[in-house]
């Protein structure tokens, strides 16, 4: 018996350190997948777990933010990384307001158009598959407004991306940028997924390409969010934060 356990200890050994390597990297399967739908959500499994983490962390702020664009009738808004739609759906809220949607993801495009479906039915809606690096079927100086949260993390060309968005941008027009550094740093994401994570780089780009009045502050959403929905409800936590980005174009 002595000897047969002597046998085994090497054997169970091996045996437990498989099941930590097997562990482990299903562990970096998963994340790299969930890193992957925030980059492009498909309506998979593992998409369906990124859309309801983006809706329960986002919504707060995506309302905040919009508020905070003093959305005005007949204003003409574009979001970029539509995502499910939740930014589109709170925008059209704000009486005689205009949105255009754009997302690289079919399936978001698809999602968030069955949402909006009247209000794209009635002309005050247009969704897009399209790219932010390539916005060539928006008119030039024909945007009042521009927002999107949590998405130049993943743009290809940053400054290609600012200049799309300036060029669309009417004079005088605003841009929120929404992002949550300290929650992507803190997860330790893939820098090959997760391309621009240094704000400062950020502010330097748009700079750099023409936009002016840039001012950043951090938001942290204590006990409720602002907004035309935010009656409806809008509970947050300790994750409800994001840093508000503000430039506009010269006009």
């Amino acid at each position: 018996q002595l000897l047969q356990l002597a046998y085994m200890r090497p054997i169970v050994f091996i045996l437990n350190l498989l099941v930590v390597f097997l562990s482990y990297g299903a562990y970096r399967f998963y994340k790299r997948q969930i890193s992957l739908r925030f980059s492009f959500t498909q309506n998979d499994w593992f998409g369906s777990i990124a859309l309801n983490f983006m809706t329960k962390y986002n919504t707060a702020g995506i309302y905040d933010s919009l508020q905070r664009l003093d959305l005005r009738e007949n204003s003409n808004l574009l979001e970029v990384c539509i995502g499910p739609g939740v930014g589109l759906e709170e925008a059209l809220r704000y009486q005689g307001v205009k949105v255009i949607g754009v997302d690289v993801s079919k399936d978001m495009v698809e999602l968030s158009s069955s949402k909006i479906a009247q209000h794209i039915q009635d002309g005050r809606a247009k969704v897009v598959l399209g790219d932010v690096h390539n916005l060539s079927f928006i008119e030039s100086n024909s945007i009042d407004r521009i927002f999107h949260m949590n998405c130049c993390y993943f743009w290809e060309d940053v400054e290609q991306a600012l200049k799309e968005l300036l060029r669309v941008l009417k004079p005088g027009g605003k841009m929120l940028s929404a992002m949550k550094y300290r929650a992507i740093k803190k997860g330790n994401h893939d820098p090959a997924i997760f391309k621009n994570t240094d704000p400062e780089s950020y502010l330097k780009s748009l700079e750099k390409v023409g936009f002016v009045n840039i001012e950043s502050s951090p938001v942290q959403l204590q006990s409720g969010c602002t907004g035309i929905n935010a009656k409806l409800g809008c509970p947050v936590s300790s994750r409800m934060h994001y840093t508000a980005v503000f430039s506009s174009k010269t006009s």
